[in-house]
C-alpha cells in the first residue's frame, strides 16, 4: 500500500508477575482520535522474565492517511487533545492463557 510507512519500534516492556511469560506472538493496534494509526504483529519474541524489563522490537505499519487526519484535527482545534487507545493480544506458549491489554487515555497538548 502506498499510503503506509513501515518501521521497527523498540520497546521496553515490564513483566510485574512472579512467573516468566513465554511469548509466541503479539498483535496490536493503536488508535489516535478515533483513527487507526499503527498496527502490526510479531513472532519470535523473547521471553519476559519474572519481575524484569525486556526489550522487544516490533514491526509497525503506520497509516499515513490516518496520520494526516489526526494532524488536521489537532491543527484546527483551539484545545487540541489526543485520545489514544492501545489494543494488544499476547499469545503465550505452553499452558499459560493468552491475555489482552486495552489502554485508553487523553493527552492534552498545550499551544
Amino acid at each position: 500500500n502506498g499510503f503506509e510507512q513501515a518501521f521497527l519500534l523498540k520497546l521496553k516492556v515490564t513483566n510485574p508477575n512472579k512467573i516468566r511469560l513465554p511469548i509466541s506472538g503479539l498483535q496490536y493496534q493503536v488508535r489516535l482520535n478515533g483513527f487507526d494509526l499503527f498496527s502490526g504483529n510479531a513472532t519470535n519474541l523473547p521471553d519476559m522474565n519474572a519481575f524484569s524489563d525486556t526489550y522487544i522490537e516490533l514491526p509497525v505499519s503506520a497509516n499515513l492517511i490516518s496520520a494526516s487526519a489526526v494532524l488536521a484535527t489537532l491543527l484546527v482545534s483551539d484545545h487540541p487533545k489526543i485520545n489514544y487507545q492501545l489494543n494488544a493480544n499476547f499469545d503465550l506458549t505452553g499452558v499459560l492463557p493468552d491475555f489482552r491489554v486495552q489502554e485508553k487515555g487523553v493527552v492534552d497538548i498545550e499551544r
